[in-house]
């Protein structure tokens, strides 16, 4: 399943982040060291967003998702590297680079908080409290790159069929057809990942 129908540069986020980014004042880099983001990808190998943009990436889900009875968590359910998968279908858009920047924003934007440095070096109550002033704040970029983000993870963790049952859902009523090469957690394989082994904390 993919949500290609509905995800476009102009739809996703409202407005074009990676240009609105730099017109802003200057690019934001992903301040942590590469092997601290290398520990937080724990394996992983995404093929559009670099391992920095994919761990912070991964935090976000982790942190979005609140898993209910028996579901998994996002790293079991490979709900980053889907989202990265996705991206790599939209090579003829904008769309990963505004995903990318928008990453680069949210990473950064605790400061102005007064949270700390870098989201993904939070605790997890601060994680919540940033979360919830993105979703508080008024119409713009920050607002934009977090509705953005939180469709994504939200779209791609509930289409995991283990979420299913906590929710009341009982599936769809056609018969699955996966396509070779899709973003499907079985198209993936866990194993190849080297991810996928736990909940996400």
């Amino acid at each position: 399943m993919t949500p290609s129908r509905f995800v476009s540069r102009r739809g996703f986020l409202g407005v074009g982040a990676a240009a609105a980014i730099m017109a802003g004042g200057g690019y934001l880099w992903l301040r942590g060291s590469d092997a601290e983001y290398a520990r937080m990808a724990a394996g992983a190998a995404p093929v559009t967003l670099s391992i920095k943009e994919y761990a912070v990436l991964d935090a976000l889900a982790a942190a979005l998702i609140h898993p209910l009875k028996d579901g998994p968590g996002t790293s079991a359910a490979l709900t980053a590297l889907r989202i990265d998968r996705e991206l790599s279908f939209h090579h003829d858009t904008s769309l990963a680079e505004d995903i990318k920047a928008s990453l680069a924003l949210l990473e950064n934007l605790p400061a102005l908080d007064a949270l700390g440095p870098r989201f993904t070096a939070l605790n997890n109550k601060d994680k919540q409290s940033f979360l919830a002033n993105c979703a508080k704040a008024g119409p713009g970029l920050r607002r934009a790159a977090y509705n953005g983000i939180r469709f994504l993870v939200m779209f791609f963790y509930y289409t995991d069929d283990r979420s299913w049952p906590a929710i009341g859902y009982s599936g769809p009523l056609v018969d699955e057809k996966p396509f070779e090469g899709g973003n499907r957690i079985s198209n993936l394989g866990a194993a190849k990942a080297g991810i996928g082994k736990g909940a996400a904390t």
